[in-house]
């Protein structure tokens, strides 16, 4: 019997964002679901899944296992060992952002977007940070993979001959999120990254032509081997065009929405400029609150840190308080003992007839000095 996600009990917890999930009830599931399965519902790896089983002593069923359990076969179950220690009782699977779908955008919302999508141009280019793209493009020399590399205004890696079609891309694409009120903008970096203010978020971007390894003609690999001293493996190839574009949304706070777009069979990047404005104008979105949210986590985490000061400073006062009180109550206790000393030193001289005044003098002093440790005596006269 084919068993689906929708078959498995509810694990998550909402308030811990993960799957919780006792030892016990993860046994009998891994007995009743296949492991792909269970693992795209806790969205984890199967391999992770496996090997968390495999770590709790928890059996899993053997290759061909589900096979034989479609055709009919009655199949035993292994049973359940102890637990190898108490922290595998339960599990917590995080799941992972990857593990959920994209999130795209409907026909209703693309509907929306699409009047305002200006088509890929013959002509001239319109935008002036393409004119000024076009014109310094001309001095650049391809790198390693035979790509230019443009980092001035806009951000593309592509074969000489694929600039023109990659200038062009992106003035249509400029010129479609400005329709829609959306900046580009180049900030200065070491990376010059570009991209588009959408909302107030800057969400940045890069285009690259994906190359293909070729391997040298004999006179090619000659002349390439006479221009260095020693020779490497990677002399034998050159990368040429493929013609293949990939468009890439490169922030990384823009959260769970569809980051690439590349050329296939059935369709080129210039004909998916619709949803890749909705990906920028969701993923600002996300930023904005992604950026909410850490900005509300960083005020808790200040306000945290002020009441560990504040609780500090308490247990602190409240210490110097207790330090003060045991250090009056040994300074009264040492007054009483000197007092007691001074009176029975005194009837004992009484009684022996020995009282002089030199011993008068000595009794004045000592009960004065008893009186200036004595703490009460300190209190009142501050009261």
């Amino acid at each position: 019997m084919n068993k689906t996600i929708s078959e498995i009990p509810d694990t998550y917890s909402k308030q811990n964002k993960r799957h919780e999930i006792s030892r016990d009830l993860l046994y009998e599931l891994v007995w009743s679901f296949p492991l792909t399965v269970l693992a795209k519902h806790f969205g984890i790896s199967d391999r992770g899944l496996g090997k968390a089983c495999e770590r709790a002593h928890i059996p899993l069923p053997g290759r061909g296992f589900w096979a034989k359990e479609q055709a009919g076969y009655d199949l035993e179950k292994k049973p359940l060992p102890e637990c190898p220690e108490e922290y595998y009782e339960y599990f917590h699977f995080t799941p992972n952002e990857t593990s959920f779908p994209a999130d795209l955008p409907k026909e209703d919302v693309l509907s929306g977007i699409i009047p305002f999508v200006a088509p890929i141009t013959e002509t001239d280019f319109a935008v002036p940070i393409i004119k000024k793209a076009q014109k310094y493009s001309t001095q650049l020399k391809p790198d390693r993979y035979g790509r230019i590399c443009a980092r001035f205004g806009v951000k593309f890696s592509v074969h000489p001959k694929s600039v023109d079609r990659a200038l062009r891309f992106l003035d249509a694409l400029i010129k479609s999120m400005s329709n829609l009120g959306h900046k580009h903008k180049t900030e200065k970096n070491e990376a010059s990254t570009s991209g588009f203010v959408v909302n107030g978020s800057f969400v940045s971007y890069s285009l690259v032509e994906k190359s293909k390894q070729q391997l040298l003609t004999e006179e090619e690999y000659e002349r390439r081997v006479a221009s260095r001293i020693i020779a490497r493996d990677s002399d034998k190839y050159k990368y040429v065009s493929t013609g293949v574009f990939t468009f890439s949304i490169d922030s990384y706070w823009v959260g769970n929405v569809r980051k690439s777009w590349s050329d296939t069979p059935n369709t080129t990047v210039e004909d998916q400029i619709a949803p890749i404005i909705y990906a920028f104008q969701k993923g600002a979105e996300n930023i904005k609150e992604a950026e909410k949210k850490r900005k509300q986590q960083e005020q808790e985490w200040e306000r945290e840190r002020l009441d560990r000061e504040a609780e500090r400073r308490r247990q602190k006062e409240e210490q110097e308080r207790l330090d003060a009180l045991i250090a009056e109550t040994d300074a009264w206790i040492t007054a009483c003992n000197i007092r007691q000393y001074v009176d029975a030193l005194y009837n004992q001289a009484k009684l022996n007839g020995a009282v002089n005044n030199d011993l008068k003098q000595w009794v004045e002093w000592a009960s004065e000095k008893a009186d200036e440790i004595d703490p009460l005596n300190q209190k009142e006269t501050e009261s």
